[in-house]
């Protein structure tokens, strides 16, 4: 006999969050607070061996159940692991674990240490939820394939797909770079429209498109 198992819809998803932001809101906690603690970002954490520290970021990963959790916070610097533990948690603390979903914000304050099998962690003294995520992250394996749904939603192409993250720093260094080289030997930097009604810069076919609202045909910029 096969059993086929149907996947929950968003809303259903969404659903569950909401209960889970309601339940934190009646244990007194602020789910979006208005200041965060945090002391170092999570690529320095990872070289502050035997110290104490205070990150925050996104939750991509928990494993583990009842008085042990792992998981992975992941800021703009890089992602590392934190452990929970009931014996080193306040036990009102460690019990908002139940309330927290991938996806959300935490920042967490600990000592680095490394695992057993070597890995750089944070073993938390005291966490807390700081963005309360409504909606569950796509399926690193089978979501956001779509090339289109991609270029549309970048914001979450850029969160779910490291090379395109890493694709967009080199980017923005490579144009750093020019811009100052630039600017040490003098140049001015200028903005020219994108779309123009009379198109100019260079003497390359332009390609031509109908604003509807204005009702006119503009061309596409040749030159920056």
């Amino acid at each position: 006999m096969i059993i086929q198992r149907r996947m929950a819809t968003i809303d259903e998803l969404k659903k569950v969050r909401l209960g889970k932001l309601e339940a934190l809101k009646k244990l007194g906690v602020d789910p979006y607070p208005g200041t965060v603690e945090r002391s170092e970002t999570v690529a320095e954490a990872r070289e502050m061996d035997g110290k104490s520290v205070a990150i925050a970021g996104r939750t991509t990963g928990i494993r583990g159940q009842g008085k042990i959790y792992f998981l992975d916070v992941v800021d703009g610097t890089g992602k590392i692991q934190v452990v929970v533990k009931v014996d080193t948690c306040n036990k009102q603390v460690f019990a908002l674990m139940e309330h927290v979903d991938l996806g959300d914000f935490l920042s967490v304050g600990g000592e680095v240490g490394k695992t057993k099998a070597g890995e750089v962690t944070v073993f938390a003294k005291t966490f807390r939820i700081i963005t309360k995520a409504l909606r569950p992250l796509p399926s690193e394996w089978h979501g956001l394939k779509d090339v289109e749904e991609r270029y549309r939603q970048r914001y979450v192409d850029l969160l779910v797909n490291p090379a395109v993250r890493d694709i967009f720093f080199t980017r923005s260094k490579i144009v750093r770079f020019l811009r100052s080289y630039l600017d040490r030997d003098g140049f001015l930097e200028v903005e020219t429209p994108i779309l123009q009604p009379i198109y100019g810069g260079a003497s390359a076919k332009p390609f031509s498109t109908h604003h509807n609202a204005l009702d006119t045909d503009l061309y596409l910029r040749i030159s920056d």
